[in-house]
């Protein structure tokens, strides 16, 4: 049983539930519903898809095929329990397993070789990176020279094909605490962080079946590349890269309420690479996440990137509606930024209930960028849904109380999608809507 058909905890309402004029049309709703796939039987994607806390995995170069019949990689796999005794090999079963995720990569870095291929199956539990002092980057590396699969949610089973937990409780969690030794630590930058620019296409990184939270991508381990992007996931590589099947929540990207120009992007999840690779999220669920642009997800450069089955709900952030006092308002894309020079494929997913101040509640795209060369883009969305998602206008502030603004309404522009003008209008761009519903907007 996928860990998706468990019961899932309530969320709690959004901050608070925002008013939408007219009656919800409950019934309409419940029908694109039926006519969607459950996330757990979605069929998979049909085409060729920080304090700097982070998870990472640095791909490096890797060649798994050879001309002629390539005998099979050999298989390592490490085990994961973070409650387990400390000082274990992590090697064989459940009873060696270690007690740390930053363990597992790194018996995977020290051992690795093009020829080796890396499973490390994690237990539920919470796991966070190693603490380190206030304003120094945290982070789970892993040089990677074989393939690299992290999968979640096990109890009993170590067949990494059949998780047998659930998501909800295998936690990677970047949030801020205090550690019983090392006192308290900043939230993480970047939850899990994909690096590999140097990457070959055939170096293979998988992260599946857990839940991602509490990234704070506001700039606070300054230094570190892209302080302000990707909170949950960011991934920067030319190596392919699948996200299957993650619960990503409450991930913040951009400087908080009251300070501009960072334009952080992707508060749940950061894709980018240089035109090689393919990076992929199938069955993922985003919800809670925020974000200047791009409140669950940015796909900022290059192309090759390919989500299926995936949910977007309620993510962006307005702060008229009551929002964390940590994140950044959603000036456009409540669920998904675009870049320039992407390209990108979607199909039979859920854009739900997502926000922004001034356009684009559900997606925005920005299609000529500065200094944009003659490459043809296109970005095509196959039997998806756009519904109740709503932006809500530019603020201004009227009032004598600082923490009370008004909002222009002519200024709110395109709930479901925006396309943002300007840049250098080069190439030929294009976006496409196949058998998808776009209703009940509110803008």
């Amino acid at each position: 049983m996928r860990s998706f058909d468990a019961p899932v905890p309530a969320l709690g309402p959004r901050y608070p539930p925002r008013p939408l004029p007219g009656t919800v049309r409950s019934e309409a709703l419940a029908a694109t519903a039926r006519r969607r796939p459950p996330i757990s039987q979605t069929n998979d994607i049909d085409t060729t898809k920080d304090m700097k806390s982070s998870f990472t995995l640095l791909a490096a170069a890797s060649v798994i095929g050879l001309a002629g019949t390539a005998a099979a990689a050999p298989q390592v796999t490490l085990y994961v329990d973070a409650a387990a005794p400390a000082g274990q090999s992590g090697l064989m079963n459940w009873n060696n397993a270690l007690d740390s995720l930053q363990d597992a990569l790194d018996q995977a870095t020290a051992n690795s070789s093009a020829a080796n291929e890396y499973t490390i199956l994690v237990r539920e539990g919470t796991y966070r990176p190693d603490p380190q002092p206030l304003g120094t980057a945290r982070s789970f590396l892993i040089d990677q020279t074989a393939n690299v699969r992290v999968v979640g949610a096990f109890i009993n089973s170590g067949n990494p094909d059949a998780p047998d937990g659930n998501i909800r409780r295998c936690i990677l969690d970047g949030s801020a605490y205090i550690d019983p030794v090392a006192g308290p630590q900043d939230a993480a930058t970047h939850v899990v962080e994909v690096l590999g620019l140097g990457a070959v296409p055939t170096a293979m990184v998988t992260v599946s079946n857990l839940s991602v939270t509490g990234g704070r991508a506001v700039g606070a381990a300054l230094g570190f590349p892209d302080e302000f992007n990707g909170a949950g996931v960011f991934c920067l590589s030319n190596a392919t890269v699948e996200f299957n099947d993650l619960f990503i929540y409450s991930n913040y990207a951009g400087t908080p309420v009251g300070n501009v120009g960072t334009d952080g992007r992707g508060g749940g999840m950061y894709l980018a690479n240089q035109g090689q690779g393919q990076q992929r999220g199938k069955r993922c669920f985003f919800t809670l996440n925020g974000a200047d642009e791009g409140g669950a997800m940015a796909i900022d450069t290059g192309q090759g990137f390919f989500v299926g089955g995936c949910t977007f709900a309620r993510n962006g952030f307005v702060q008229s509606f009551g929002m964390p006092l940590d994140a950044p308002e959603t000036v456009g894309g409540g669920a998904l930024y675009l870049g320039a020079q992407t390209s990108s494929n979607f199909s039979n997913s859920l854009f739900y209930d997502n926000a922004a101040r001034v356009y684009g509640g559900a997606i925005l795209w920005e299609p000529f960028g500065a200094n944009n060369p003659q490459t043809p883009r296109t970005h095509i969305f196959t039997n998806c849904t756009l519904s109740e998602n709503i932006v809500r206008g530019e603020r201004v502030q009227v009032s004598t109380d600082p923490l009370v603004f008004d909002f222009i309404a002519q200024d709110a522009r395109d709930a479901g999608v925006h396309i943002l003008a300007g840049g250098q209008a080069n190439g030929r761009k294009g976006m496409v809507f196949r058998n998808s519903i776009l209703w009940n907007q509110t803008d």
